[in-house]
């Protein structure tokens, strides 16, 4: 990383960009789920925290420094509780976006964690998401 040359430098940047793309690329979320569904974002951003919490060991909540006029963003995080003590791992996002018209526009991205419970979070995240679209895409 870091090359750079005068002689020939088109194809050393271009290496660099390349490298730079493809490091970038390793650790970027991947979209699991899309959907539409009625609703605006901000009403279904509440029924989706309300269905979550009574899921059990998966939460989502309103991210709202991370939204726009159009967008909300949510959290997706494990619970686990040990007495006292309340772990969150993060799983993923929701991103909803008014798409105008009462509809809603619903991407669920998972965020691969670096641990070695990995594949269990994984498959935990994909199984909120599979629950998620079939409990909201459905009443559209």
């Amino acid at each position: 990383m870091g090359k750079t040359s005068n002689a020939g430098g088109s194809d050393s940047q271009s290496v660099d960009t390349n490298l730079k793309s493809e490091l970038c690329n390793l650790k970027s979320p991947t979209t699991v789920a899309e959907f539409v569904t009625t609703g605006t974002a901000r009403v279904l951003a509440r029924a989706i925290e309300q269905w979550a919490q009574a899921q059990g060991p998966v939460t989502a909540i309103v991210v709202p420094w991370e939204g726009t006029a159009t967008t909300m963003s949510m959290a997706v995080t494990s619970v686990r509780a040990d007495g006292w003590a309340i772990e969150h791992t993060n799983l993923g996002t929701i991103l909803l976006t008014d798409l105008g018209n009462g509809t809603t526009a619903v991407a669920l991205t998972v965020d691969e964690p670096d641990r070695a419970d990995k594949d269990r979070l994984l498959a935990l995240f994909d199984r909120f998401a599979r629950q998620l679209q079939r409990q909201f895409e459905a009443a559209s």
